[in-house]
């Protein structure tokens, strides 16, 4: 999924979210474990990165990373010392508990390499199966100095209560169609903003994924195979290869 160039605000529909966090950040205030909830294509994602940037700055403005320090540099190029990103080795599958109990543990409580934080993204957290979870907890119960741990899930309610009640819970709200359908035809250059929020279900960075991954036209291919099916298996089969190869069930 392609977002029009690296992020240094917030989406549009993410002001008031982030006007939240980084007035914390701002008075060091910022809880150790944030929880950021919503539904898949709200923009989570660009929101936790904006968050890490932030927090590894070393010369933040109103709570915002400054986009010129060293730091930001780094974290431009992918290739921060003192952030870590815990996810499933492979689309799909869970993080599994060695990546908790070694990565994150060892990471936590060493020393930050080049800022004066560390920062840690768990994406997607409902990845965990519950021994994963627990085994976080640990970090969770006893926070590093200097160190803060994001979580983000498509479901909130899937993860252990433990988990969630030990982070500062953030819910993005969505955006009104209309906000979607401007940011999608501005920023975006999407013609067809208002038909794809319509398959993604408002969601506009699943709009954006959709439009990467060929648009209208692989549902187009999926509703051909279905009217062309007779056999129910072979409906069944026919209609899974086409959202597998068009990656749309991921959305």
């Amino acid at each position: 999924m392609s977002l029009p160039g690296v992020l240094v605000a917030p989406l549009p529909w993410q002001y008031d979210d982030w006007a939240h966090l980084s007035a914390r950040i701002m008075d060091a205030r910022l809880h150790h474990a944030v929880l950021i909830g919503g539904p898949a294509g709200i923009g989570k994602r660009p929101f936790a990165e904006l968050l890490a940037r932030s927090l590894l700055c070393r010369a933040p403005l109103a709570g915002s990373a400054c986009g010129r320090c060293r730091d930001c540099e780094l974290f431009a190029a992918g290739s921060h010392p003192d952030l870590l990103r815990v996810m499933p080795e492979e689309p799909g599958r869970q993080i599994r508990i060695e990546q908790i109990r070694s990565g994150l543990a060892e990471f936590v409580m060493r020393t930050a390499s080049v800022a004066h934080a560390k920062v840690v993204i768990i994406d997607p957290a409902e990845a965990m199966n519950t021994h994963t979870a627990n085994s976080l907890l640990k970090s969770l119960e006893e926070p590093a100095p200097r160190t803060h741990i994001v979580l983000l899930s498509d479901a909130p309610a899937r993860l252990l209560p433990t988990v969630r009640s030990r982070c500062l819970q953030l819910k993005l709200r969505p955006p009104t169609p209309d906000l979607a359908a401007d940011w999608l035809r501005e920023s975006c250059g999407i013609d067809d903003a208002v038909d794809l929020l319509g398959v993604a279900a408002g969601m506009p960075l699943g709009a954006l994924r959709l439009r990467d991954r060929g648009g209208l036209n692989g549902f187009d291919r999926v509703a051909d195979v279905m009217r062309r099916a007779v056999e129910p298996r072979a409906w069944i089969a026919a209609v899974a290869g086409e959202c597998a190869e068009l990656e749309l069930l991921d959305v």
